[in-house]
């Protein structure tokens, strides 16, 4: 929109997308990783996780409190091995790499 973006600045503009149009090379996954947890202030613990349109998969370090987990539900083989491909192309993309369990 006529305005340059900084080079620390990761992403790009949505604006397309508030106006009903979806670029034909616009992400349908996103990768993330929080660890502002140290402080207490935020009242979340550390994680990382991919979030697409219909699904996510979020890795918390040895504190699964999500809701309704289902990643060992057969029913979700599919979705669980295609969120994980997805979920290590993702980290490479961005040269981020999971915590070791334990």
């Amino acid at each position: 929109m006529g305005v340059d973006i900084p080079d620390h600045v990761q992403g790009r503009s949505f604006a397309p997308i508030l106006n009903g149009q979806t670029p034909d090379d616009w992400p349908m996954s996103m990768y993330y990783r929080y660890w502002m947890h140290r402080d207490g202030s935020h009242n979340c613990r550390a994680h990382y996780g991919i979030r697409t349109r219909t699904h996510k998969l979020i890795c918390y370090y040895n504190d699964p409190l999500e809701i309704e987990n289902v990643i060992d539900d057969p029913s979700y083989a599919a979705v669980r091995a295609e969120l994980e491909t997805e979920l290590a192309r993702l980290q490479t993309e961005v040269g981020d790499t999971p915590y070791p369990e334990g």
